[in-house]
C-alpha cells in the first residue's frame, strides 16, 4: 500500500513507525532519521515554499519504505522534487532490509516514484544507492526523471582536486552537465 504524507500533522504522526523502520532498514544513515527530517522541514524547508511529498509503503500495515521528498511547483514547469534534508548528504530511500533483499524492491520503488509528476533531484548520490541502482537497471527514460551528478575523486580531497583542475576544464564540465540536464530526463 502506497500513500503520500503531505501535511505537518501526519508527518509528526509517522515518528514511531519511521523510527522503527530506521532500526531495521538496509544501510540506514543518520540523515534518514525522522528527527533529522523533521528538523529540516520545520526549521528550514517549510518556509521556502516547498510542500511535503513523503511517499510511504506499507506491507500488511507495517511501514517498509519511506521516500522523504519535498516538492516545489513551477508556474509553467513540471514539479521539481528534492529530498527532505537540510544539508547535502547523499540521498536514498529508506527500505526495510528484508524488502531490499527481496525480488519486490524494483516493483516497490517503481510504485513509489510513480507518485511524482516531475523531475526528482538525487544529488549527491553515494555508491550503492538503491535509487541510483534502480534508475540504472530500469533504464528510466520517462517521468519521473532522476538526476544524479556523481563525481569520483580518486586519492584526493576536494581542495587538491580543484587545484589540479584548470578553470577551463571546470567550466567545460559545468557546460557538459547543463547539456545533459537539457537533453533528457535521465542525467547521470
Amino acid at each position: 500500500e502506497i500513500s503520500i504524507v503531505a501535511d505537518d500533522c501526519c508527518f509528526r504522526d509517522l515518528e514511531t513507525d519511521w523510527s522503527d523502520l530506521w532500526q531495521r532498514a538496509c544501510d540506514s544513515r543518520f540523515h534518514q532519521r525522522h528527527d533529522w527530517c523533521q528538523s529540516a522541514w520545520f526549521n528550514c524547508l517549510r518556509h521556502q515554499g516547498y510542500k511535503l511529498h513523503i511517499v510511504c509503503a506499507r506491507q500488511q500495515g507495517k511501514l517498509v519504505a519511506v521516500l522523504p521528498l519535498i516538492k516545489r511547483n513551477g508556474l509553467f514547469r513540471r514539479s521539481e522534487y528534492g529530498f527532505l534534508t537540510c544539508l547535502e548528504h547523499p540521498k536514498d530511500v529508506l527500505v526495510d532490509r528484508t524488502v531490499a533483499n527481496s525480488g519486490k524492491l524494483q516493483s516497490l520503488l517503481s510504485q513509489m516514484l510513480a507518485t511524482c509528476a516531475g523531475r526528482i533531484k538525487i544529488s549527491p548520490v553515494r555508491s550503492g544507492s538503491l535509487l541510483h541502482q534502480f534508475a540504472d537497471s530500469a533504464k528510466i527514460v520517462a517521468t519521473p526523471a532522476l538526476n544524479a551528478h556523481v563525481a569520483v575523486l580518486q586519492d584526493a580531497d576536494l581542495e587538491s582536486f580543484i587545484r589540479q583542475t584548470s578553470k577551463s576544464a571546470i567550466a567545460m564540465e559545468r557546460r557538459s552537465f547543463r547539456l545533459l540536464m537539457r537533453e533528457g530526463p535521465v542525467s547521470i
